[in-house]
């Protein structure tokens, strides 16, 4: 009888061991899935984030351009506005020069300042166009560093799972 009891005893204690064995499998299966919907929830993200990433060097590109457009138009219309100053002066000038020779040095002087003035403004839009380009690509650069950094968050988090599951493969290995 008492041989008996040990047989039910071990039965019991083996559908229990049966039993906590299912159990640990089916954990291990949601587990393993919760990872994977993980690692799928975090690659959308990432999505999002270059997306955003995207949009935000848009957004400052768009009002650098829109910000360099009013300060054009506003040099434009203040060399207008000089222009006509300038030649009204200039008319002015040639007709005081031809009444005494002091005009005269005036009239000359009044023509080499403006022909220095239009070299000048000449080297000033050349450098304003070169400090545009030097901006536009700061900002590409900017954006590529941004995506980049997206990237690298991403591979990062990749590679923590990837070291997850290699650790829960190998203990795997081990317990079987």
């Amino acid at each position: 009888m008492s041989n008996c009891r040990s047989r039910d005893s071990l039965s019991l204690q083996l559908g229990r061991l049966r039993s906590q064995a299912n159990e640990l499998s089916t954990l291990r299966d949601r587990e393993q899935m919760k990872v994977r919907e993980n690692a799928e929830l975090s690659g959308s993200l990432a999505d999002l984030e270059k997306a955003k990433a995207n949009l935000e060097a848009e957004l400052r590109t768009a009002a650098m351009r829109q910000e360099q457009l009013v300060k054009a138009a506003q040099h434009s219309a203040n060399e207008s506005a000089a222009r006509v100053n300038n030649h009204q002066e200039a008319s002015l000038e040639q007709v005081k020069s031809t009444i005494t020779s002091q005009d005269k040095c005036k009239a000359y002087f009044y023509a080499f300042s403006t022909c220095c003035i239009s070299a000048l403004e000449s080297k000033l839009s050349d450098e304003k166009s070169t400090r545009q380009r030097a901006e536009a690509l700061v900002q590409e650069k900017e954006r590529e560093l941004s995506l980049m950094s997206v990237d690298f968050k991403q591979l990062q988090y990749r590679f923590i799972l990837f070291i997850i599951l290699c650790r829960k493969f190998l203990t795997n290995l081990i317990l079987h």
